[in-house]
């Protein structure tokens, strides 16, 4: 798994990929998307993948099976949408391949930390999935407080 983002649809109409799960956003219906890789160069293969919905004290439900060719390239694996009603409750979203996690893209937002007048910080910690997602958005907002350019 190389990333991990958000596809929007509104009226039918695809919207641009997202890192984060946009709680503002009008769309009504909302899926997960996975960039894939080998990492092995020059391979192609045909691998089962399935995503899963995480929601708290259940098993983590089956959205979606597919047999995909994965190559050394990125690719887009887009397993479809469901409606924002039944995204209510969905903690997160895992891909499996071969019975193991290859990643979870999480609907909630990171932890906050909270500064103290000490100069320390407090975090409520509760378990969170790192993605690159996540290390883009630590890398926007540490740039703008420290007023340089992003890092590319």
């Amino acid at each position: 798994l190389v990333d991990t983002r958000f596809v929007f649809q509104e009226r039918g109409k695809v919207k641009p990929l997202a890192s984060r799960l946009l709680r503002d956003c009008k769309a009504d219906r909302v899926g997960p998307c996975f960039v894939i890789s080998s990492g092995i160069p020059d391979l192609a293969a045909l691998l089962h993948l399935q995503v899963l919905a995480q929601r708290p004290d259940l098993e983590a439900t089956l959205l979606h099976g597919e047999d995909v060719i994965v190559t050394s390239s990125p690719s887009l694996f887009m397993p479809g949408t469901v409606s924002r009603d039944d995204l209510e409750g969905v903690a997160a979203f895992e891909l499996r391949a071969l019975g193991k996690l290859l990643g979870i893209l999480p609907t909630g937002p990171a932890p906050k930390a909270e500064f103290s007048s000490e100069g320390g910080f407090r975090i409520d910690f509760k378990p969170y999935e790192w993605t690159q997602a996540a290390d883009e958005e630590l890398n926007d907002r540490l740039c703008r407080l420290m007023e340089i350019p992003p890092l590319t």
